[in-house]
């Protein structure tokens, strides 16, 4: 919807640290909260503790902005001729028609808008905004519970992200029907960029807690527990980048660590596999062995990725060339062991053959040298 074209009186002052869609937004709220601005009144709101504009403004009060809180006197210029209050008294009541103009200030003893006279005041758009603001005081509610929860800290992720998720759709649908504020929808998309860089630093709190409890008692976590905590933190980073609100660099190195001990863990699990067919031959399975080397090669990749060091992980590929070795060896030998049974068909050495070559190609790609 359109807005008041605000202007600024050259030899006012504007009150510090003014947030100019905060106050916008504010207005907003106090003129909703007594029925809407009448024809012929003026609104304003400044930061509580701002000397008053001069000349024939009244206070009326105190409100809070919506999101922040903030606290904002309300002033009101009433038309000549009009009762005291500004709800009206027991002889004179509002005016509070629908065809109604309003008449904003953005700063002191600086009027703006249409003037009391204007007779169009039905069809102008901003007269039609003061209508559709109804949708603005539902969203405010939204951004205000948003708000007390991104204040507690001891708010929880799913606190937080429930609250996003109806101030989101909320947002989606003032927008859709074409109430309230770009200034209120902008205030609602700041505190979700806020409460996702909450979640984020909840996420990397609890996958950091998790690294504590592995470096006191090592394997006391699962790998399926890490890779779920890796997962959550990249997925709040990406949230984070989505909304321009940066990422964070202790995440990342948390999960760096994180996805370094599982891929430690797989490169042991296959060089524990090696010990144990070196001490017993034959008793480790090429299922196994497939298992094991494939779920190294996985981690090896993520490491890479990200750009870190392990020397476990740096050695893998000769670990992985040892298992292919053997493995190899055992295709070899079995098929020669085809080739001196009786009743063998040609096809079942040439799948054994087949089988063989194929291993070898995968150890070449490798850079494992075989036979």
């Amino acid at each position: 919807m359109a807005f008041p074209q605000f202007v600024r009186d050259p030899n006012t002052p504007e009150p510090f640290d003014l947030d100019e869609e905060e106050q916008k937004a504010t207005m907003v709220k106090a003129a909703k909260q007594r029925g809407g601005v009448h024809r012929g009144e003026e609104l304003t709101v400044l930061p509580l503790g701002t000397p008053p504009p001069s000349g024939a403004w009244r206070a009326a009060g105190n409100i809070n902005a919506p999101g922040s809180g903030k606290p904002y006197k309300i002033y009101l210029k009433l038309p000549p001729g009009s009762g005291p209050g500004i709800t009206g008294t027991r002889t004179k009541h509002p005016v509070s028609d629908a065809g109604t103009m309003p008449v904003t200030t953005n700063k002191p003893n600086s009027p703006a808008g249409s003037s009391p006279g204007d007779v169009q005041a039905a069809k102008n758009p901003i007269a039609e905004h003061w209508l559709g603001a109804v949708e603005a005081d539902q969203l405010t509610t939204y951004s205000e519970e948003l708000q007390k929860v991104l204040d507690n800290p001891k708010a929880s992720e799913d606190q937080l992200s429930d609250k996003v998720k109806a101030a989101l759709a909320e947002s989606r649908r003032v927008s859709l029907l074409g109430g309230g504020e770009d200034s209120m929808v902008a205030t609602v998309m700041k505190q979700v960029a806020q409460a996702c860089n909450q979640v984020g630093e909840l996420k990397n709190a609890a996958l950091e807690g998790l690294m504590q409890q592995e470096e006191r008692a090592p394997g006391s976590i699962s790998d399926d527990k890490f890779k779920e905590k890796i997962t959550s933190v990249l997925g709040a980073e990406r949230q984070r980048q989505l909304l321009g609100s940066g990422g964070s660099s202790k995440a990342l190195e948390l999960v760096g660590q994180a996805v370094g001990v599982v891929a430690d863990r797989k490169a042991d699990a296959v060089q524990d596999l090696l010990d144990q067919d070196k001490k017993a031959p034959g008793s480790v399975n090429e299922s196994r062995f497939s298992a094991a080397t494939k779920d190294l090669l996985g981690m090896v990749r993520e490491v890479q990725l990200l750009g870190i060091s392990r020397p476990k992980t740096d050695s893998a590929l000769a670990s992985v060339g040892e298992v292919m070795k053997v493995v190899i060896q055992r295709k070899s030998d079995a098929r020669n062991k085809l080739m001196q049974q009786s009743g063998v068909t040609d096809q079942q050495l040439q799948q054994a053959t087949d089988d063989l070559n194929q291993l070898r190609d995968q150890a070449r790609r490798l850079g494992v040298s075989v036979p």
